[in-house]
């Protein structure tokens, strides 16, 4: 009798344990679904500004070329000159912060889905046995 209430004890114990680990295994897993999520729609939104800004530096560009055609005509000022050209430096320098932002981004995205690992440490894959989908 107290072999066999101990024994159901250590059953329920065990029970218990293995209901929280299933609980803080599929909390883990939704919070891992939520940092891919995260972190895939901020790499398409630094994509998207990416491509704004590169618009945005040929749009200067073009500007900046008027705006020497016209200086070079006299039908501007030196002044409207340099503010084409510091609107040229500005959206340069606005779009090298917007690749630094993806190239931060991109990798934050391969972290967080495991290719980061995969691509620069698969020994680990193979030594801890890391299930890894074929079509990644």
């Amino acid at each position: 009798p107290i072999r066999t209430r101990l024994r159901e004890l250590q059953i329920d114990s065990a029970t218990r344990a293995l209901e929280n680990a299933r609980f803080t295994f599929g909390e883990t897993r939704e919070d891992l679904i939520e940092q891919v999520n995260q972190s895939y729609n901020s790499l398409k939104i630094n994509e998207q500004r990416l491509s704004t800004l590169e618009t945005s530096l040929d749009i200067a560009r073009e500007a900046l070329h008027v705006s020497e055609l016209r200086y070079g005509k006299g039908s501007i000022t030196v002044d409207e000159l340099l503010s084409s050209q510091t609107a040229l430096k500005n959206a340069r320098q606005s779009l090298i912060a917007a690749k630094t932002a993806y190239l931060t981004t991109s990798q934050s995205f391969l972290q967080t889905t495991g290719k980061l690992l995969a691509t620069y440490r698969p020994d680990l894959i193979k030594e801890y046995q890391i299930p890894w989908p074929k079509s990644m």
